[in-house]
């Protein structure tokens, strides 16, 4: 699983138990547009975590082989993110690939 550049790293030890986690900063990813960016995962994860609202409209996810669970929040504050992660566990536990989930 990717966590976004646009979702603090730290919030990785919140999913911890979901699974294998990376940041995109980490794995090299997160100067790349929103496009190139879900080719890059394409195969090499099974879902990004972002909190990018717009990602849905203006990416075809049809046919991906991952899943992306879109945050929303006011902001990207690790303390305003913190409380909804148990939701975002239960999204990344049920989603399917091609799947967004807004959560």
């Amino acid at each position: 699983m990717l966590l976004d550049a646009c979702v603090p790293a730290r919030l990785r030890h919140e999913l911890a138990h979901v699974g294998t986690i990376e940041s995109a900063r980490f794995a090299g990813l997160s100067k790349l547009s929103n496009g190139a960016l879900l080719a890059a995962i394409s195969g090499r994860y099974d879902a990004l975590v972002t909190a990018d609202k717009s990602m849905r409209f203006e990416q075809n996810m049809d046919g991906r082989s991952f899943a992306v669970v879109v945050i929303v929040s006011v902001d990207n504050d690790l303390a305003q993110l913190q409380p909804i992660m148990p939701a975002v566990a239960a999204a990344l536990a049920t989603i399917r690939p091609g799947d967004v989930i807004e959560v």
